[in-house]
C-alpha cells in the first residue's frame, strides 16, 4: 500500500516479475502518513485500480531501492502490505 524511509531520498522503487520488472515507486519524503498509504492514495485521486499486487511466490525476485544523490549512505525502507485472500 506504501513504502517509506528513515532518510529523505528522491524515490523508492520496488521491482518484480509480476511488474515486468519495472520500477514501481513513491516519493521518499519523510511523511510517514502520505508514503505509508501512497498507493491508496492514488487510487482515490484517479478513482482507478493504482495498488500494486505481486505474488508472494516471487517474493524471493522483488526487489527494493532508492534513488537519491552522491551522499548515498545506508536506508532503511519500510514496505506497507496487505495480505490478499
Amino acid at each position: 500500500m506504501g513504502m517509506t524511509c528513515r532518510t529523505a531520498v528522491h524515490c523508492i522503487y520496488a521491482t518484480a516479475p509480476d511488474f515486468g520488472n519495472v520500477r514501481i515507486g513513491c516519493p521518499g519524503m519523510l511523511r510517514y502518513d502520505i508514503g505509508s498509504q501512497w498507493f491508496m492514495v492514488l487510487s482515490r485521486l484517479h478513482g482507478e485500480p493504482m495498488v500494486p499486487v505481486f505474488n508472494s511466490g516471487n517474493k524471493q525476485n522483488c526487489f527494493i531501492g532508492v534513488a537519491t544523490d552522491e551522499n548515498a549512505g545506508t536506508f532503511v525502507v519500510t514496505l506497507h502490505l496487505a495480505l490478499l485472500k
